[in-house]
């Protein structure tokens, strides 16, 4: 047997001592395979890295170049990314036809367009972002399409119009064929011949486009007093008119006088779709029907509009420089309606005043002209019965008109009223407004529904009055807030 010394037993206590925690730790822990820590991420971990989301170090640079069917390079196209079905970028192609733009790693459409092209279009996945892409834009082609009868015979001689663009109008052939210039792609266009009118439909380059005559709808009614007791002598007119196809129209053309003992009116030839007519009558405001759904072939009866004796406006126009009255400057009611109304001038007497009767109830605009000075509109708020003191400038500096407001003209578009001219040195060039421009919403109220005079007049308004107007361009909408100024044209 072999004793240890002291010292011995006290080394091998110390020894134990020093043992016991890692032996606790392999008891009490799990054991851990290392291996796999290394090489394959945990539940947790991969969920976590999901959320993570793309920086702007993660956007790819999205490059190409643009042709044309010789495969000469095109610049100045505009290169549009739609992610989602939203504008997510965009550029323009250089000289040489190449074009970068940078874009999340998302699937999305590339879209390629310009004037006197057919516009191009490239889906693309996420994959195929990173490598370079070569557009072909082939040339416009001319817009083609034949009009027929219920029956699908060709019909000559069918008027034609495409309602946006430039509005332009064709005369079917004999076999019933019409065309149109490249710029028509994607106008909204009806037919009639008679009184028989076809639905809406939206022109396509390169595709078969018919349009199918039906018998026309009609619309009738009267037009009564405050007091109920039926207007024997007015004017009706279509105010607004949306298509079957979602389309609103520019051109109206549908005015009719009326003196007929009945005091009833009807509207022959009408488009299928949805009507807002507008009566007048002299020395009473002009008023608006309800809206009006008609079927192709329909004749809705019953339709009722009330017209007001309204209210008068007094005043007195002046020369600007002497102060003197003019004498016979004319005196009437400015962009009232959109429908062509005439509504009948007052003038001015040899003291240079004048009163205007049967305005509206609210703010309106009025239009004073003289041969030798030039035009002015002014806006006429009704909170305010005070009478009016107009001073008109006299011609020779160039322009020929002068009235308030943002400085830009308007006109029917296809959704909503655009913008179809912006004033040089005006609100709106300050505003980097630009035609085409959709007049979405006016102080917070939607404009889907508003006629182009009833734009005009929420947009004109004293000098140094402010007006919020959403835009619309492209696929992007955005608030802008212009001081009306005065403006000479």
């Amino acid at each position: 047997m072999v004793r240890l010394a002291r010292s011995s037993w006290i080394t091998l206590g110390l020894c134990l001592l020093l043992l016991l925690p890692a032996a606790l730790a392999w008891a009490l822990f799990p054991r851990v395979n290392v291996a796999s820590l290394t090489t394959t991420p945990s539940a947790t971990t991969a969920a976590e890295s999901a959320k993570v989301a793309p920086t702007a170090k993660s956007r790819v640079e999205l490059k190409g170049t643009v042709a044309d069917a010789s495969k000469a390079p095109v610049g100045g196209a505009k290169i549009t990314w739609l992610a989602g079905g939203k504008k997510a970028g965009n550029a323009t192609s250089r000289s040489d036809g190449t074009f970068t733009l940078k874009v999340a790693p998302s699937p999305g459409v590339l879209e390629v367009s310009k004037n006197g092209f057919q516009t191009a279009t490239l889906e693309l996945s996420v994959d195929g972002l990173s490598n370079e892409h070569d557009l072909v834009l082939s040339e416009a082609v001319s817009v083609k399409g034949v009009v027929v009868d219920e029956a699908g015979n060709a019909v000559s001689g069918a008027m034609v119009i495409c309602a946006s663009g430039n509005q332009e109008t064709a005369l079917t052939d004999a076999t019933g064929q019409f065309t149109f210039p490249p710029s028509a792609d994607g106008c909204s266009a009806t037919a009639s011949y008679n009184d028989k009118v076809s639905q809406a439909i939206t022109l396509k380059g390169g595709a078969p486009n018919e349009l199918t005559l039906q018998g026309p709808a009609q619309i009738s009614g009267q037009v009564r007093e405050e007091d109920g007791s039926l207007l024997t002598k007015y004017s009706i007119g279509v105010e607004s008119f949306q298509g079957s196809n979602g389309t609103r129209s520019r051109r109206l053309n549908k005015q009719v006088s009326v003196d007929d003992v009945d005091g009833a009116f009807t509207l022959n030839g009408l488009a299928p779709g949805s009507y807002v007519l507008i009566a007048t009558s002299e020395g009473r405001p002009p008023a608006k029907s309800r809206t009006i759904e008609v079927a192709a072939g329909e004749h809705v009866r019953g339709v009722t509009i009330q017209l007001s004796r309204g209210g008068s406006v007094s005043g007195t126009v002046t020369d600007r420089e002497s102060g003197k009255p003019i004498v016979r400057a004319t005196v009437r009611l400015d962009a009232a309606s959109s429908s062509g109304a005439f509504f009948k001038p007052t003038m001015t007497d040899d003291s240079g005043t004048f009163e205007l009767e049967g305005v509206p109830t609210e703010s309106f605009s009025i239009r004073v002209a003289h041969p030798e000075y030039k035009e002015r509109i002014i806006t006429i708020d009704r909170s305010s019965n005070a009478s009016l003191t107009i001073d008109l400038g006299k011609k020779g500096d160039g322009t020929d008109m002068e009235m308030t407001g943002i400085g830009a003209t308007l006109m029917q578009g296809e959704r909503f009223v655009e913008i179809a001219s912006v004033i040089a040195g005006s609100p709106s060039e300050a505003a980097k407004l630009q035609a085409g421009d959709r007049i979405e919403r006016i102080e917070g109220r939607d404009a889907a529904a508003f006629s182009v005079s009833d734009c005009v007049q929420r947009l004109r308004g004293a000098e140094g009055t402010r007006v919020t107007v959403t835009v619309g361009r492209g696929a992007t909408q955005f608030d802008v807030t212009l001081t009306r100024a005065k403006i000479s044209r």
